[in-house]
């Protein structure tokens, strides 16, 4: 993979994809439905991560995330880079 110094996203992103390619080399999951989570568990998943800060109701340091925020990043694994 050639990085391209003049788009920086588009080089995350291919290399996302070669990523993604290494993992279906070894037959290993890329998204949440191959290992049977679906939508419906999202809520759950989203109370289990913040339930380390029950007064924010936030998880991250950096950059706190909420319940909508969280079901936003599970639902990225299911789309297409």
């Amino acid at each position: 993979m050639e990085e391209n110094y003049f788009d920086r996203e588009e080089t995350a992103k291919e290399g996302i994809r070669c990523l993604e390619k290494f993992y279906q080399s070894l037959h290993l999951p890329t998204r949440l439905h191959e290992i049977g989570i679906g939508e419906e568990s999202f809520e759950l998943i989203t109370k289990k991560c913040r339930k380390f800060d029950e007064e924010k109701k936030t998880v991250g340091n950096l950059l706190p995330l909420g319940e909508e925020e969280i079901i936003e990043i599970l639902k990225l694994p299911n789309r297409s880079p």
